[in-house]
């Protein structure tokens, strides 16, 4: 199950979804939380307790991808494991409290660098990592 949880407005989210992602993504998030709905911005945890309540799903059973710190604080404070991926501006931050820090997604031809965490030998962002990070909770 896909969902997104952002600080930016539903009509930003389509816009930018619509030019890097195929007609129909809109099937593929079960729910899509902006500041249309949820007024407290990150760091609170609002957006994604809101993402929680409208997917029925146990924080212990997501992991949250983010680049920010404040990020970070909003999914760990509403009890969400965290990847974190760096970028011009974040490569420099601390991110303690994330599951893991790399440097990109990754893909076949270029395999992220892990900054800070344990990946269990993946070299990209897949499935099979996000549930071998969740089963070591």
């Amino acid at each position: 199950m896909l969902a997104i949880a952002t600080n930016t407005n539903k009509k930003n989210v389509e816009i930018l979804l619509d030019k890097n992602l195929p007609k129909g993504w809109k099937n593929w998030f079960s729910a899509v939380v902006t500041s249309d709905t949820v007024v407290e911005k990150k760091p609170s945890a609002a957006v994604y307790l809101a993402v929680l309540k409208t997917t029925n799903l146990k924080a212990s059973h997501v992991i949250a991808l983010e680049d920010t710190e404040n990020g970070l604080f909003s999914a760990t404070a509403a009890g969400i494991s965290t990847i974190i991926t760096t970028h011009e501006f974040t490569h420099h931050c601390d991110f303690p409290e994330a599951a893991l820090v790399v440097d990109s997604a990754g893909d076949a031809s270029r395999p992220f660098n892990v900054l800070n965490g344990r990946t269990i030998d993946e070299r990209w962002l897949t499935v099979s990592l996000l549930d071998k990070l969740l089963g070591q909770k």
